[in-house]
């Protein structure tokens, strides 16, 4: 339409613009001929003595007066054609046109005077310009006048000009003179050149409208094929293609009607990239965008043509199966998606371990609308990422209780300090070879008022998720430092903190605050992290652990081994300790590779000048075998269980906790 009225007013304006500068042109040739022919008339005119001597009319006594006037006029070369005079009455004393007023003036004596002609006709006689009484009054008023004859019209020049002055005596008019020229010349040379840069104008014109229509068609193509950008992107997402969330909700709403219509079911799957967020800050965006573009591609491979592939968030997709609708074959499909995703190993030349967890819901009897069936998919997919890696989970109806149950027990969990339902155990750590107890590790526990002791793996994530963990830790921290003062030095208390102090909070200055409060010296705290806590933010947590550190703070990481990159953690601190996950003790005598990689962090450890314990030691096989490794501190259920600090306290006070050293004697004595 825009395309459309520009072609329809461009023409109409470009000759309209021209017209308008065919008349600007016109008036000023006009002006610029007659400025021409007034310049040409200011040597006459001051050549002429119009100031008479004697009073009265011009008479033919005048005449002889006048020749001097008129031979200095015509000395000039001046272009003129033809020269009359007129007396007062109107009458014409003489006239002369070309040849003869260029060849001198004859004795106007003799010229005859005739009373009787009127101005006008004997102008016309004269001059041959037609009559015009108003041109010669207007010299007998006494203005000098200047007039083209034919009056110049676009298409019509002017061929002659007229110029008529008045004659004086005594400040008086007492005459007139006409002189007349030919100016069809000038006026062609003159409209020569204005026509020429009319010509440039006009082009410039054309150039100027013709590139003023490109730039608006240009900006318009640009304008719509950024609206058309925006379009895409309010429905699809920018670095895949792929649907995005939008596009998901409206076509599983448009999905499930279909199918409830035509008695049909679909399977719908939300799949989920593992700890994308730790992949992402480990390896960079670019990696971790380029991971996203290729499991949208080979899921678009895997899914059938009728199926439908969407991203829905960071590093989850989402997928409206209608090519399988049983949940056998919703399953099989499902761990394909889940193997194609473990395949990728290498992203950018960048090696890597990449694992997503899925899970399935079928419309529309386990959801009637978009949000029903995506609110069940989330609990499914809770539910597989809680098994851990590469796990599927179908939605079952049991988990809306289990949903329930998770809020209710954060509600418990929001009043369960000031309850005092909470409370502090500590769990032993040994040192084999010295026979003695090094430290303590504080671990948390909620005896829940109705449904008895709910477990930390339970409770923790919740509080996690509310952000409870903030205020709970530092219930706990503030607990276990005034317990460890009253045990014999140097054991230690070692506390976790969850990643959610270092988040916003000022941990450094909470610890000092506690430590200052209970009295304990900082030499006797440890503070125990994961390695994921350094994959964000890294700077901060460093400068955060190296004030802790300055105050006399140990650092010990905990879970070693378990995530993406723990030897370069080891690169970005230096911690005090580490700590092997229950993980590898579990599968030592099991695999000679878990055995291997013991005794590497045993070693590593040793070159660092870092202490390395093992978590999770349950039986006597897994003492000798990590003595064998070089491995001699240890925690475990077989070397000590969690106890309330009572018990702690009579234990090492007692003889519960000493040990002969590993090699003398050596018996497992602490299991109770």
């Amino acid at each position: 339409m825009q395309k459309l009225f520009l072609l329809l007013i461009l023409p109409p304006c470009g000759l309209l613009t021209v017209l308008g500068g065919l008349q600007v042109m016109h008036s000023h040739t006009e002006r610029l001929v007659a400025l021409s022919v007034s310049q040409t008339f200011q040597p006459i005119l001051r050549a002429l003595p119009r100031q008479l001597p004697e009073t009265g009319t011009v008479t033919r006594q005048d005449v002889g007066d006048l020749k001097q006037i008129m031979d200095g006029v015509v000395g000039l070369d001046s272009g003129l054609n033809a020269v009359s005079l007129f007396n007062l009455a109107g009458e014409r004393v003489f006239s002369l046109r070309d040849p003869l007023l260029h060849s001198g003036l004859p004795d106007l004596k003799g010229v005859r005077v005739s009373p009787t002609d009127s101005i006008a006709p004997a102008l016309a006689e004269s001059l041959e310009l037609g009559s015009d009484e108003t041109i010669i009054q207007s010299a007998l008023a006494g203005h000098t006048h200047l007039t083209f004859f034919p009056e110049p019209t676009l298409l019509r020049p002017p061929k002659t000009v007229l110029w008529t002055v008045p004659i004086l005596r005594a400040d008086r008019v007492i005459g007139a003179l006409a002189f007349s020229m030919n100016v069809g010349g000038l006026w062609k040379e003159v409209s020569g050149v204005l026509d020429r840069l009319l010509l440039i104008i006009g082009a410039s014109f054309v150039v100027i409208m013709s590139s003023s229509y490109f730039v608006i068609v240009h900006r318009r193509r640009r304008r719509q094929k950024a609206e058309r950008r925006l379009l895409f992107l309010e429905e699809h997402d920018a670095m895949t293609g792929l649907a995005n969330r939008n596009s998901y909700l409206k076509d599983l709403e448009e999905s499930i009607d279909l199918a409830e219509a035509r008695n049909r079911r679909i399977g719908v799957m939300h799949i989920n990239v593992d700890h994308f967020g730790d992949f992402n800050a480990t390896f960079g965006r670019e990696i971790g965008d380029a991971l996203i573009c290729t499991i949208a591609l080979h899921l678009r491979r895997t899914l059938q043509r009728e199926d439908r592939l969407f991203r829905i968030g960071g590093g989850e997709f989402a997928a409206v199966v209608e090519s399988q609708s049983s949940k056998d074959d919703l399953r099989a499909l499902a761990e394909i998606v889940i193997n194609t995703i473990g395949s990728i190993s290498r992203i950018l030349g960048q090696r890597i371990r990449c694992t997503a967890s899925v899970a399935v819901a079928i419309a529309p009897e386990q959801g009637h609308n978009s949000e029903n069936l995506t609110g069940a998919l989330h609990l499914a997919l809770e539910r597989a990422r809680g098994k851990g890696r590469s796990s599927l989970s179908f939605y079952e109806p049991k988990m809306d209780m289990e949903s329930r149950r998770r809020k209710q027990l954060e509600q418990d969990l929001r009043s369960a300090i000031t309850r005092q339902e909470l409370m502090v155990l500590y769990q032993p750590q040994f040192d084999l070879l010295q026979g003695q107890v090094i430290g303590m590790e504080a671990l948390l526990r909620w005896n829940h008022p109705s449904r008895a002791r709910v477990g930390p793996g339970e409770f923790i994530p919740i509080a996690e998720e509310s952000r409870l963990i903030i205020e709970i830790g530092e219930w706990v921290l503030t607990r276990a430092c005034q317990d460890a003062l009253e045990w014999p030095e140097p054991v230690r208390v070692a506390v976790n903190l969850s990643p959610s102090h270092f988040d916003g909070q000022n941990v450094a200055l909470m610890i000092a605050d506690v430590l200052d409060q209970t009295g304990l010296p900082p030499q006797r705290l440890e503070v125990e992290i994961t390695e994921n806590l350094l994959i964000s933010n890294t700077r901060a947590i460093v400068d955060t652990l190296t004030n802790l550190s300055a105050m006399g703070v140990r650092i010990a990481m905990d879970d070693f081994g378990v995530g993406y990159s723990s030897l370069a953690t080891l690169s970005r601190f230096k911690f005090h300790k580490i700590k092997i996950d229950q993980s590898f003790t579990n599968l030592i005598g099991r695999r000679t590779e878990t055995e291997t990689i013991v005794q590497f962090i045993v070693s590593l450890g040793k070159s660092l000048g870092v202490d390395v314990l093992a978590e999770g030691v349950e039986n006597r096989f897994q003492i000798d075998k990590l003595v064998a490794l070089g491995c001699s501190k240890m925690q475990g259920y077989s070397l000590g269980t969690p106890k309330p600090q009572t018990d702690v306290m009579s234990r090492l006070q007692g003889e519960r906790y000493r040990i002969a050293p590993y090699g003398h004697a050596f018996e497992m004595r602490t299991l109770a």
